[in-house]
């Protein structure tokens, strides 16, 4: 006689875990990524710390724990962190974790198992992350994962061909790119002028070369600095606008003094909407020695402007060399700067890359395309992990 199993229509309830490096690195997206979900009958529950991006998370109507032990690495804070993923995913009744780093994916693994129905919630990890750790590290990290996670999602190739290399299994991996909701960055863009890449003769005051990113040492903001008085010389009028916050902010003003900038250069600090802050720019700037994928150059393309960013990393994915920006070798400060006056002197060439640019975005890196990937990756693993309870639960639509 077969078993009668329950069939059951349920509106899946999400938990994802994001704080530190991972939230300032990727903390926009996930917040975009949690709205678009939440749209789509699933209810979305965040554990966090408060940061950049904190306050945000009460506009998105969706329910969120504040962890203040989510950062500490002592045993203490640890235990208080795994115990209270324990409570929320029994309160909240969750259908499936989503972290955003290795050490969350540990904390939510253990928290499963004290659970009775521990086989049953699948854990789902997106690395954002390009880690600095010595080789034999990320080894193990990756052959952890293949215990800690049900599938992880990595936002470029390099990424993914670094964690496959390293030990995790292939069919445990897919690349699923960050995106952005093209409807904000329309609300700005439908107001720009239609033609917004006047640039300048040489003297004439008014080209914009913009840098946005964490004030940290990995998006080598020196050499954006370097670059600007080369620049200078042939464009005296350019301005160079640093936006971001970080620890380099003071080392950064200082280098500013030296280069006898201070006339050229602004430092703007954190701004909440980035779109805004692009719409003045000319052209968008990313010099970084490592990066997992740039997400700011998918907001400066959306806006159809120019970019120039350094050949490493995710970026990659992002940029075409000579079709969707230009791409030069991190470090090259002579190539940085021959590719911001290359870009103020041939104004065709610039608005192409920013038509194309923008064209990218629509086609590989929007946010409803990012969302149908996500969807199908929940309800892979929870079908998968559903095959070990009584209970056929169909996903809701």
């Amino acid at each position: 006689m077969l078993e009668h199993k329950e069939t059951t229509f349920k509106r899946q309830n999400i938990l994802t875990l994001c704080s530190g490096e991972a939230a300032n690195t990727a903390g926009k997206y996930i917040l975009r990524l949690s709205k678009k979900l939440q749209e789509k009958n699933y209810n979305i529950v965040i554990i966090t710390t408060k940061g950049e991006w904190f306050h945000e998370i009460k506009t998105l109507g969706v329910r969120w724990y504040e962890d203040f032990n989510i950062r500490m690495r002592t045993p203490y804070g640890i235990f208080k962190s795994i115990r209270l993923i324990r409570n929320i995913v029994v309160v909240e009744e969750i259908d499936l974790i989503h972290v955003h780093s290795m050490f969350h994916a540990l904390e939510a693994y253990i928290a499963r198992l004290t659970l009775p129905n521990k086989w049953t919630i699948p854990i789902v990890m997106t690395e954002h992350i390009i880690h600095k750790g010595k080789r034999w590290a990320y080894w193990l990290g990756a052959k952890v994962l293949n215990i800690l996670a049900d599938f992880v999602t990595t936002v470029s190739t390099f990424e993914q061909e670094r964690l496959i290399k390293a030990g995790l299994k292939q069919d445990k991996v897919q690349i699923i790119h960050n995106a952005i909701n093209l409807a904000e960055c329309d609300a700005v863009y439908s107001k720009m002028k239609s033609d917004s890449l006047e640039f300048p003769k040489t003297g004439q005051n008014s080209a914009i070369i913009g840098i946005i990113a964490r004030l940290s040492p990995e998006k080598n903001h020196k050499c954006f600095l370097k670059a600007a008085v080369q620049v200078k010389k042939s464009f005296p009028g350019t301005k160079f606008l640093i936006v971001g916050e970080g620890p380099l902010k003071g080392e950064l003003e200082k280098l500013t003094k030296h280069l006898e900038l201070e006339k050229e250069v602004v430092f703007m600090g954190f701004q909440e909407n980035t779109y805004q802050v692009l719409r003045d720019m000319d052209i968008l700037v990313l010099p970084s020695v490592r990066e997992t994928f740039g997400i700011v150059l998918i907001e400066a393309m959306a806006m159809a402007k120019p970019v120039i960013a350094t050949k490493v990393g995710g970026i990659l994915d992002v940029v075409k060399d000579n079709e969707t920006g230009l791409l030069v070798s991190p470090g090259d400060i002579t190539e940085l700067s021959q590719a911001i006056e290359t870009l103020l002197k041939d104004r065709e060439l610039s608005k192409k890359l920013g038509i194309q640019g923008r064209q990218s975005v629509e086609a590989k890196f929007n946010l409803d395309i990012t969302i149908g990937q996500i969807e199908e990756l929940y309800k892979k693993a929870i079908k998968k992990r559903c095959r070990t309870s009584n209970q056929n639960v169909i996903i809701s639509k």
